[in-house]
């Protein structure tokens, strides 16, 4: 059964729009990291989706969840956006 967090969580794109800005990326430039670890939207749905009123697929803000925390990582900062996909033990 896939993760309904998406739409059961309104606010979580202000994670995302958070950990961008902790980032100190812009749209642009999450969007190139994003599609380069196989992310499929288009950069106006990814912007309209961190402004809010766009939904997003659970396995498409793993992919984003993914290409920010590699780039907090790269910083050193503490944020990390939390994935949704439960892994296997």
């Amino acid at each position: 059964m896939p993760d309904q967090t998406s739409t059961d969580d309104p606010c979580r794109h202000q994670l995302f729009e958070a950990a961008r800005r902790q980032a100190e990326w812009t749209v642009e430039q999450l969007w190139l990291s994003y599609v380069a670890l196989a992310g499929s939207l288009v950069i106006f749905d990814l912007d309209g989706y961190l402004a809010g009123p766009t939904p997003m697929p659970p396995t498409q803000q793993d992919v984003l969840a993914c290409a920010l925390n590699e780039r907090l990582a790269d910083l050193h900062q503490d944020l990390r956006v939390p994935y949704l996909a439960v892994l296997p033990e």
